[in-house]
């Protein structure tokens, strides 16, 4: 990605980020010709939610744009990778606990997605306290 000298973040997405398709201002937020590397970037970044629960929210809002790919979801795409650099030591641990409890916690946002006005909708599901899925 070319982001080995690029500063460490602390947090996946900035607060209040509404990403579209059709953005406010088009002259600034321009579609890329050639998304094969933000394809690319999306399929390993998608692989990496399987452990890295954090980052799910934030790979499912870009996934939406693989065909419409504009600047502003590049830039967040890369701030997901910086975010994943300055975080390296962050795992799943299991707790060696008595308890074996299964929990599972859903949250839907209705009708967030701007382009469509569908619902996103998350969830995390633990075992004994740790998260799974």
């Amino acid at each position: 990605m070319g982001l080995t000298a690029a500063k460490p973040l602390g947090i996946p997405m900035e607060q209040n980020v509404r990403l579209s398709s059709k953005p406010r201002n088009p002259e600034k937020d321009a579609l890329i010709s050639d998304p094969s590397m933000y394809r690319h970037l999306m399929g390993k970044l998608s692989y990496l939610t399987v452990t890295r629960h954090d980052i799910s929210f934030v790979v499912q809002a870009l996934s939406q744009f693989m065909n419409e790919l504009r600047r502003s979801h590049y830039t967040v795409a890369t701030r997901v990778v910086r975010y994943l650099k300055g975080c390296l030591g962050l795992r799943i641990r299991l707790a060696a606990t008595q308890n074996a409890q299964l929990e599972c916690f859903v949250d839907a946002d209705w009708g967030t997605c701007l382009d469509a006005k569908r619902s996103v909708t998350g969830y995390v599901v633990k075992f004994g306290g740790s998260p799974i899925s």
